[in-house]
């Protein structure tokens, strides 16, 4: 990954990316396919704001984000919406 709001637009593995995007979450980051430099997100290295707390979860222990499905929950799932974007 690569960010280019970063000074001198350092490069990332994706860990890094998140880890150095914890506070930062409005920056625009960039993924090589082999090619080029493509749009990318932070969403997509698994970025996740956690508001209040001081930038950790909540000490409650609610899970806010994606749950693991049965293949059957995955069989059933009616695939009339359309995707969500990045």
């Amino acid at each position: 990954y690569m960010c280019s709001d970063c000074l001198c637009s350092p490069l990332f593995c994706s860990t890094c990316c998140r880890a150095a995007h914890m506070r930062i979450p409005l920056h625009r980051v960039t993924q090589w396919n082999g090619t080029f430099f493509e749009e990318s997100s932070l969403k997509l290295v698994g970025l996740v704001v956690h508001l209040g707390h001081n930038g950790q979860p909540c000490p409650n222990g609610y899970h806010v984000g994606p749950r693991s499905m049965s293949e059957e929950e995955w069989k059933n799932m009616k695939m009339d919406r359309k995707p969500l974007h990045l």
